[in-house]
């Protein structure tokens, strides 16, 4: 989330400070780390002390030096993707040889997939370091605007090209998910004309106090246009029906079991894990099985241990030679035993093995997670939903809800999961072997 600002003309108009920077202080909300202004060809930047508005636009020397401009453009950055810094900080500058402005993008959202377009569109250009605005910014310069339907994520993006001496919007509507039935606008952008000038803010209140006497719109989505005079024109339309907002999930295995189809959802083979009858295994370590307590984020990606990431929620799953645990605790006291028994699997780890193992072959389906083509999921009633959808229902942190209290997802059913210590499991062990 970032907030984005501005004004545009044919001629130079007076700058009006006062609504500029309004409109900056009150995107400060939308920002926070780090923030920017460019005003016809030159570009001045805020960050540490003054990476909010409020504290840049006072010592801004652009801005005491600015009184007419045509192209004036303000940038509240709150980071999702790179380092905060002078250098990624927004607006976008793109120059040539000659060291000349010939492109400039403000970008309120985040890209997930811009490494991939990257490859895909300025395979010969170094991206190391940069931000997902920066590389857009430069797809947009070299190649053009076709990846406007590919991108998964969220943007509006305001443009000045130089080359052209145009002024291009564009806000992106897209599914949340997947599983998602309309689209959603990705990010808000309000706009109003004023004396020839194209006038804009992510925020709506704004706007209305300095242009109440004019009409304020909602830009369309899924439309790139151009500013001219008083009006947009319709440059393309773009159709972003297979693009989502949230995270593509990382295809990390199949079933457990190499289960074919369940209700109507088709697995696929993983390039990260492999399924055997008996668990899950590395794909690239000799058929090593997954043994030891991960790192899971809410995307559904796995990482060994607890290694920090820029994932949002991290969650301790365990795997015990292959087979997922309903606990980290089971896992210690499961390992702990069989480093005692010289890693030999007895007859007491065995079972417990067996009644603390997630095995999606039970009537009690929603009360397990399996692995599928969209990573982690949780299969229930008719369909099967990424873990994502459903975590951070239970709990903000992602935090697991103890056995016997209830959970309320997003739907009507009722969800279940478990935590267990050590006296738990070996209670469970004692009643298991008192059975047999």
């Amino acid at each position: 989330m970032c907030g984005i600002f501005g004004m545009i003309s044919r001629k130079s108009k007076r700058f009006n400070k006062r609504a500029f920077f309004t409109m900056g202080v009150r995107n400060d909300s939308r920002g926070g780390d780090s923030c920017g202004v460019f005003i016809d060809k030159k570009v001045e930047y805020g960050v540490d002390k003054q990476k909010m508005f409020i504290g840049f636009f006072r010592d801004s020397v652009l801005l005491k030096e600015t009184d007419e401009c045509k192209v004036a453009l303000g940038h509240c950055r709150k980071a999702s993707v790179g380092k905060v810094s002078l250098e990624t900080a927004q607006p976008v500058v793109l120059t040539n040889s000659d060291n000349e402005v010939e492109f400039v993008l403000i970008h309120n959202g985040t890209i997930h997939n811009y490494e991939e377009l990257a490859k895909k569109y300025i395979p010969e250009i170094d991206i190391k370091g940069l931000t997902d605005s920066q590389v857009m910014a430069r797809i947009f310069y070299h190649v053009g605007y076709d990846c406007l339907d590919e991108y998964n994520g969220g943007a509006v993006f305001v443009i000045h090209d130089y080359r052209i001496n145009k002024s291009l919007v564009f806000k992106g509507a897209s599914k949340k998910t997947t599983y998602s039935k309309e689209q959603e606008e990705e990010r808000p952008l309000y706009y109003c004309f004023h004396n020839g000038r194209f006038i804009f803010s992510s925020i709506f209140e704004t706007l209305y106090a300095h242009y109440y006497d004019e009409d304020i719109y909602t830009l369309s989505t899924n439309k790139l246009m151009s500013v001219s005079g008083e009006k947009l024109k319709l440059i393309s339309e773009y159709s972003r029906e297979k693009c989502t907002q949230n995270k593509p999930y990382v295809v990390t295995a199949s079933t457990l079991y190499d289960y074919d189809d369940f209700y109507g959802y088709n697995y696929k083979a993983s390039t990260v894990y492999k399924i055997k009858h008996d668990g899950i295994f590395y794909q690239d370590k000799d058929d090593k099985p997954l043994h030891g307590v991960f790192a899971l984020t809410e995307y559904g990606y796995i990482h060994q241990g607890k290694k920090k990431t820029n994932e949002a929620y991290l969650h301790e799953v365990a795997f015990f030679m292959g087979k997922m645990l309903k606990s980290p605790k089971a896992f210690e006291l499961i390992n702990k035993k069989y480093q005692e028994a010289n890693k030999n699997v007895t007859k007491e780890i065995q079972i417990l093995i067996n009644i603390m193992d997630f095995n999606p072959f039970t009537e009690d389906l929603d009360q397990f997670y399996w692995y599928g083509e969209k990573g982690l999921v949780y299969p229930t009633g008719e369909w099967i939903y990424p873990m994502a959808d459903l975590y951070y229902e239970f709990n903000s942190r992602g935090r697991y809800v103890k056995e016997g209290k209830k959970a309320y997802s997003s739907w009507t059913t009722d969800y279940y999961m478990y935590t267990y210590d050590e006296d738990e499991i070996l209670k469970l062990l004692e009643r298991e072997c008192a059975g047999q």
